[in-house]
């Protein structure tokens, strides 16, 4: 059994090493066709609309995890401020709210991490 591992560890490696090729693609970079130039000055309703993909264009910025889901929170705020001022800008609404800080997000991890310990305890 040993030695039929072994020679197929050895098929496997001799077509591997010897099936060296150099691949190589061409990229060409494309432009940002958006009609939205500023994100600030953009009106909340044409905001919510907008995917995290949309809003990394338009910054040039990509977003991370925390700031998607910063992202997504913000759209959800802006919702309900439509709601009371259609004509509200972006610029506008960000200086009305105060973005969550850094200390936030560390105790909504704590808590999550203190939720799942304890669920995972429940189970055994």
């Amino acid at each position: 059994m040993k030695i039929y591992l072994f020679g197929v560890f050895f098929c496997i490696s001799g077509v591997t090493l010897s099936n060296s090729t150099q691949a190589f693609s061409i990229i060409y970079p494309g432009s940002v066709t958006s009609s939205i130039k500023d994100g600030k000055n953009l009106k909340v309703s044409e905001f919510i609309i907008l995917s995290p993909k949309d809003y990394s264009k338009i910054t040039g910025k990509k977003l991370n995890l925390s700031e998607r889901i910063s992202f997504s929170i913000m759209k959800l705020r802006m919702k309900h401020v439509l709601k009371n001022n259609p004509n509200m800008t972006v610029s506008e609404c960000m200086a009305a709210h105060k973005k969550p800080g850094k200390g936030w997000w560390i105790l909504i991890g704590a808590v999550a991490g203190l939720l799942l310990i304890m669920i995972l305890f429940s189970i055994e």
